[in-house]
């Protein structure tokens, strides 16, 4: 016969290694805490001052358009739930999610005189959104915040926009963009599209015409920054931050299957190409980068144009890795 041995139980013993495993996962925690401030210590979703959206712009974006007053209405969705280090590598052990829905309509005006054989246009843009971003580490929760409201209004006092024959086609922009939306420090989410400085924003669009109505496009423009003194570090310090030069590049290459549709590829490129500093502290290792490709289609009819575009973000630097959608529709009054 076997003998049946008796249970024994050790709820001390049980108790105790209960405790050993939560103060381990605790202590993953602070020091995942303490990875990501080392990482990212001025900044959570990457580009301490950028407030041009890439990939806003693609087909025929080099031309100037015929006199008069227009609508353009960009409409947005970003989702990511990838941050990337100074490698391009995933920080797997932060639980991220940012998701951004945007809405910014534009009123463009051409009057009917030129500036130096040039077009000349005034534009205002005022962006309007809601933002939901989320970040855990080892269990600690170190954002967790939703905004809605408006962002950083965006207006060009001086576009000029140039033709040389029907082949080559310029359009050149001094956009400025004031400290004018609802940006709270202590609330994440309001500082995607409110960054409470100033920025200044040259830029130049060319669009060339080639074959039987193929466009090749490019926008060119750089972001030059004011401090920000009401910053805040992810302790909740109040700081002050000064947000380094930023470059952006949109590309589009159209192929017109009809003389109302135009399908074809867009993206954009971005580099940060100076370092933030943090009370005149340089922050090193820390300068956002990105390229993102993807489909586009344009349909016109009348005086309306609407463009569908899907940017999908690779080659990622010190910021989110997602996906971008584009909704553009154009209206001449």
């Amino acid at each position: 016969m076997y003998e049946i041995q008796p249970e024994i139980h050790f709820p001390l013993v049980k108790r105790i290694f209960s405790v050993f495993l939560f103060a381990m996962h605790r202590l993953i925690g602070i020091f995942s805490l303490i990875f990501i401030i080392l990482l990212f210590p001025g900044k959570s979703t990457g580009g301490g001052g950028q407030h041009y959206p890439n990939g806003a712009e693609g087909f025929l974006c080099g031309i100037a358009p015929d006199p008069g007053l227009y609508l353009v209405n960009y409409t947005t969705w970003y989702t990511s739930s990838s941050l990337r280090d100074n490698h391009g590598n995933d920080l797997k052990k932060l639980d991220f999610h940012l998701n951004l829905i945007a809405d910014a309509p534009r009123l463009l005006y051409f009057p009917k005189f030129k500036i130096l054989g040039a077009s000349y246009g005034i534009y205002l843009t005022v962006p309007i959104y809601h933002a939901n971003i989320k970040l855990k580490a080892g269990g600690f929760s170190l954002m967790n915040d939703s905004s809605s409201g408006t962002g950083d209004l965006v207006f060009s006092p001086l576009i000029l926009g140039w033709h040389f024959q029907e082949i080559l086609h310029w359009v050149f922009s001094f956009d400025i963009s004031p400290p004018s939306g609802h940006y709270d420090a202590r609330h994440p989410a309001t500082t995607i599209l409110s960054r409470n400085i100033w920025s200044f924003m040259p830029n130049l669009s060319v669009t060339w015409l080639v074959g039987p109505g193929i466009d090749i496009s490019l926008k060119f423009l750089s972001e030059f920054h004011t401090k920000n003194h009401e910053y805040r570090t992810l302790f909740g310090q109040k700081a002050e931050l000064e947000p380094g030069a930023e470059f952006h590049v949109d590309y589009a290459v159209g192929l017109p299957l009809s003389p109302d549709l135009r399908v074809g590829i867009n993206g954009f490129f971005y580099q940060q190409l100076q370092d933030d500093r943090i009370n005149d502290k340089t922050i090193e290792n820390d300068r956002g980068r990105v390229f993102a490709i993807g489909p586009a289609a344009r349909y016109s009819w009348k005086s309306w144009a609407v463009i569908f575009k899907e940017q999908f973000e690779i080659w990622v630097r010190n910021r989110p890795k997602g996906n971008i959608s584009w909704i553009k529709i154009q209206h001449h009054f």
